[in-house]
């Protein structure tokens, strides 16, 4: 998978499925810099049909990591899908899943 800035930087991700058989896509590059994975961030807010929340991401002690976001998004084939994204330095994460309850679950899972 590649980034949709143009670049062709190469984005990793984990697939999860959780114990439903529900799955989720976990990608999360590093980029050169925090101002470079926040650009990635708008550019992927900018792909939403819909941004229902959004909000700085703090870690698990409450401190301000980055910016974070929920939206809907639009697959291939029409289907809608609810995704989590944030910033954490340099590094973009991004959740996306049929289910936004595990995909919060699985963010608060990573988040140190």
């Amino acid at each position: 998978m590649y980034d949709e800035s143009g670049n062709g930087k190469h984005i990793p991700f984990t697939d999860y499925k959780a114990s439903d058989g529900t799955g989720l896509k976990a990608m999360d590059p590093e980029f050169e810099s925090p101002e470079k994975a926040e650009e990635y961030f708008e550019i992927r807010i900018a792909k939403a049909q819909k941004i229902t929340t959004r909000s700085k991401k703090r870690n698990s002690r409450g401190r301000v990591i980055g910016e974070r976001a929920e939206g809907v998004y639009s697959s291939p084939d029409g289907t809608t899908f609810p995704a989590v994204l944030w910033t954490d330095g340099k590094v973009f994460r991004e959740i996306d899943s049929r289910s936004l309850p595990l995909s919060l679950k699985l963010e608060k899972a990573i988040t140190p």
